[in-house]
């Protein structure tokens, strides 16, 4: 489904009087693989490249300082340098969604929730219009929100954080991607609500047949959800094999 092969990103640091070299690579040559309907996490410490290699897949840097240095990002086959502006962004949404770490930052605080799916539909023209109520309710519903009819006209701060982050995974849904990329979608939520976002992922993968990107610090969900996990350090990818070995005997 996407190939990542010797990926580069580099970030330049602010200058510094009488220093020379201006950046780094924060992303040092990683190759990865996801196979449709597979789970692969990406663990390390805060600052091994985790989140700039998923964001790589969606041809997104997170700031000007961040850039795509070397290597190619393909999905199904087609790299992304080879793509239009036009279909990269059809591609986001569409075809890989994502999930954020913090969802009080990636929800509108003035936008109610019903606003957030429609965005997400009307930019992707998955459904005439007058499906789109429909949709909506079953989004809401196949990630266990109650009442999904007042939710849709309630705003994000009138949600708890795991009512949030569950509009969160029903925006990354509603498009109907074939990847999901969930970049650290629970350390935000405490263990007891963790555990449920964790097995909703689990749930949803098994129903859909879609793939995910896990992306976290937490090896205990990893091994719940994942059948691959990468370890990045220093933003090389130093080991890599399924869950269950790699956790048992790590290198």
């Amino acid at each position: 489904l996407v190939e990542v092969s010797d990926l580069h990103v580099s970030v330049r640091r602010a200058a510094v009087p009488g220093e020379i070299d201006g950046g780094h690579d924060a992303v040092d040559g990683v190759s990865f693989a996801i196979a449709p309907g597979e789970c692969l996490a990406l663990v390390g410490e805060s600052g091994s490249g985790k989140t700039l290699s998923a964001f790589a897949l969606l041809g997104l840097q997170p700031s000007p300082d961040v850039s795509v240095t070397g290597g190619e990002v393909r999905y199904q086959g087609r790299a992304l340098a080879e793509m239009s502006a036009e279909e990269i962004r059809c591609l986001r949404g569409r075809r890989i969604g994502m999930i954020f770490q913090e969802p009080s930052q990636a929800l509108n605080p003035v936008r109610r929730i019903e606003a957030h799916l429609r965005e997400v539909l009307a930019a992707h023209d998955v459904a005439p219009r007058a499906e789109w109520p429909t949709r909506m309710i079953r989004a809401l519903e196949e990630v266990g929100l109650p009442e999904p009819s007042r939710v849709l006209k309630m705003f994000p701060f009138e949600l708890s954080g795991g009512m949030m982050q569950r509009a969160c995974i029903a925006m990354a849904l509603i498009a109907g991607p074939d990847l999901v990329i969930a970049d650290e979608p629970t350390p935000a939520l405490d263990p007891t609500v963790s555990r449920r976002i964790v097995d909703l992922l689990a749930g949803l993968r098994q129903r859909r047949g879609i793939a995910i990107l896990y992306i976290s610090h937490d090896l205990h969900w990893v091994g719940r959800l994942a059948d691959r996990v990468g370890v990045l350090y220093l933003g090389r990818l130093v080991e890599t094999g399924p869950t269950d070995a790699l956790l048992r005997t790590p290198r």
